[in-house]
């Protein structure tokens, strides 16, 4: 099973931005160090991972100005698509490229203050054929902690990148929702938009 190793070179506070990070990538390293079944291992990596990420408000900034169109059913609804998009995308491309032959090593290089209150922690990783790979980490204070808005993967911002295409999908719904409804005898509107969001 994979290990993980993580590098700082700076010491950080309990409530830090990089102290959530790392506490985080310890977390992952205790599950995979235990795990003897694979699919239970990235099962409970991804619930690590939703804790740690903002979807409510990485998918209040995708939908822009029409957030404030849908009613609390719709946002909710939103959300729990968007967010499963973007949690699938960043284990699917991080375990595409890491190293299956060896301990992986996780570079913390920085720690940078951005615009609303919030902080991109930079990391590098050795990827599977050697080149470095980096993953920045923006986060936003909530509370007392830090809560990732967004990941980017060697220069592509994960939310970004689904969006433009996600929330047209959703908008699409939105507009024949009642009437589908209606027709079909009330079946579930989520087959829908889960087979659009597969076409992403």
């Amino acid at each position: 099973m994979l290990a993980v190793l993580l590098i700082s070179s700076v010491s950080s506070a309990e409530t830090s931005p990089r102290g959530e990070l790392e506490d985080f990538f310890g977390r992952v390293t205790a599950v995979l160090s235990v795990a003897t079944n694979a699919k239970q291992a990235r099962d409970d990596v991804r619930s690590l991972a939703r804790a740690l990420f903002d979807g409510p408000g990485a998918a209040r900034r995708a939908l822009g100005s029409d957030w404030e169109l849908r009613t609390v059913a719709e946002r909710e609804e939103f959300t729990r698509m968007f967010t499963g998009v973007v949690e699938q995308a960043y284990l699917e491309i991080v375990q595409s490229r890491l190293p299956r032959d060896r301990p992986l090593a996780i570079r913390i290089v920085g720690e940078d203050p951005i615009a609303e209150r919030g902080t991109v922690v930079r990391t590098e990783v050795q990827g599977r054929y050697g080149s470095d790979m980096q993953l920045d980490y923006l986060m936003s204070r909530s509370g007392k902690g830090w809560l990732i808005r967004d990941i980017v993967i060697d220069g592509i911002s994960l939310v970004e990148n689904y969006r433009a295409q996600f929330a047209r999908i959703f908008a699409h719904f939105i507009l024949r929702r009642s009437g589908a409804a209606v027709a079909d005898g009330g079946r579930c509107w989520d087959e829908r938009v889960d087979r659009g969001a597969a076409e992403l």
